[in-house]
């Protein structure tokens, strides 16, 4: 755990004065050399208020954060000297220098040392920047167009669903005010028969039962008569027996028939 905690603030060190060094080499140094004379000074008198208690976490905070930033500021120092001279001796391979290393202390020298080509490079960065922006204007302009033309759209979707659901309510409506169609006339399905009285249908109901041909001819072609086929309307139900009215040939007439002969088909 201890290891890991010294891992921790080693890594972190380092990756301060980095990001120090890139954005000023100056502040970096600042910061890096207390750093390296503190860690140095607790390799022969541990500080413990300043988190150096163990001389061997001085030691690796002074060789590994210390000395290596310092041997970097070197580094700096060195490549510092090397285009001061640069600049005097040869002022276009200086900033043909900076401008692949630095490019914004290029463009300060630039303006010291050429002038018109620096005039000419403003020029360009706005004449860069002004198509930029024009750019900008013209996807700013489809965007609007784009955005309109979506929006008519969905304005004449809203109002086509608009005009068919006022088309749908209309209908309901006219349906919902129409009368409710008449009901399928009744019909016998069966072959039965019906006669104008009740014995009449009594007898041909025993005629029947005994098979007595001539009398039911007698009865059909007189009292009673097939109504297969015919419309009819309730007039009296009973259990066994039921009134009704047949219609046929432009008239009615009120007949007595099994009940049976009511029931619908199945």
């Amino acid at each position: 755990m201890r290891f890991l905690k010294l891992v921790a603030i080693v890594v972190g060190l380092l990756f301060a004065i980095a990001l120090t060094v890139t954005i000023s080499p100056l502040a970096g140094f600042a910061l890096a050399l207390p750093v390296t004379v503190v860690s140095g000074f607790a390799l022969f008198r541990p500080l413990p208020r300043l988190g150096l208690g163990s001389r061997v976490f001085a030691g690796v905070i002074f060789i590994f954060v210390g000395l290596g930033n310092l041997a970097f500021f070197q580094d700096v120092a060195e490549r510092e000297t090397y285009l001061t001279a640069l600049r005097e001796s040869d002022p276009a391979a200086y900033l043909d220098e900076l401008e692949e290393t630095d490019p914004r202390r290029w463009l300060r020298e630039l303006e010291a040392l050429a002038p018109e080509r620096y005039r000419a490079e403003i020029e360009r960065r706005e004449r860069e920047a002004a198509e930029a922006e024009r750019q900008r204007e013209r996807e700013r302009a489809e965007r609007a167009v784009e955005e309109a033309r979506q929006e008519a759209e969905q304005a004449a979707e809203a109002e086509r669903l608009a005009a068919v659901q006022a088309r749908l309510r209309e209908m309901s409506e006219r349906a919902r005010r129409q009368p409710p169609p008449p009901p399928a006339p009744k019909r016998i399905t069966g072959a039965h028969v019906g006669c104008i009285t009740k014995d009449a249908l009594e007898e041909f109901r025993t005629a029947a039962h005994n098979n007595d041909l001539r009398q039911i001819r007698a009865l059909t072609s007189t009292i009673c008569t097939p109504i297969k086929g015919m419309e009819y309307s309730v007039v009296d139900r009973g259990w066994m027996t039921s009134r009704i009215r047949v219609y046929g040939n432009g008239g009615s007439a009120v007949l007595w028939v099994i009940s049976e002969a009511l029931k619908p088909a199945k």
